[in-house]
């Protein structure tokens, strides 16, 4: 069962600048046919990826793209950037993306059990002033309905250029027998580039521009 109420919103703000035509068109006309929902999974062989808080939409684009046998689902609130993925969505015809908007917990505690095999939370919103840790949405809870629905030997792959909360997650991940990282130590999280994916997104852009490190951490489900 869902716990909605006691979920802490982890996002600022859901609206940006006005929308152009076009894009009030697609929410309108396109978001409807590609929003995410528990009937996905009504089929038993569908094993789909997951970008949490997908931004423009340039990363998922890219792997819907490279990987058009897969099904991708996007979870964003902000509605600006939901705008912007269908307009690359129509513009270059990707049709094995889905979309929920809002706030992904009540999507993921929608999902059965073992049903991703990625789920991608990359340059979340650190909240680095102490008082607004407990807004940061990877915490110990949420990493629990991660792996829940992650498959056997699926993976979560978190990156942050904001160290304190990179160790956290860090030390989240390795607090018990439900994950193993890919490597032993933060400091070989350190990348110069994303190694997952080609695509620099907007806020990795900035740390790099910024000369701030930026951390990519894997981590794999463990079975009981």
């Amino acid at each position: 069962m869902s716990n909605h109420h006691a979920w802490i919103q982890s996002f600022a703000r859901t609206k940006g600048k006005p929308l152009s035509n076009r894009q009030k068109q697609l929410l309108a006309d396109l978001l409807p046919q590609i929003t995410a929902n528990k009937a996905l999974f009504f089929d038993d062989n569908l094993l789909a990826q997951m970008e949490i808080g997908f931004g423009d939409g340039k990363h998922l684009t890219n792997q819907a793209l490279s990987q058009p046998d897969t099904c991708f689902i996007g979870c964003e609130p902000f509605v600006n950037g939901i705008a912007k993925l269908l307009s690359s969505m129509d513009r270059l015809k990707i049709s094995n993306i889905k979309v929920f908007v809002g706030d992904c917990r009540a999507f993921i505690s929608e999902i059965p059990d073992n049903r991703m095999s990625c789920v991608y939370i990359l340059f979340p919103d650190p909240w680095p002033k102490k008082r607004h840790h407990k807004r940061r949405l990877l915490q110990k809870g949420f990493l629990t309905l991660i792996w829940r629905v992650l498959a056997p030997g699926g993976s979560i792959r978190f990156a942050s250029d904001n160290k304190d909360y990179a160790q956290e997650v860090f030390d989240f991940m390795n607090s018990d027998s439900m994950f193993q990282t890919s490597n032993q130590s933060l400091d070989l999280c350190i990348y110069p580039q994303n190694p997952w994916s080609p695509i620099i997104t907007k806020y990795e852009e900035k740390a790099r521009f910024s000369e701030s490190d930026c951390f990519f951490i894997e981590a794999l489900k463990v079975c009981p």
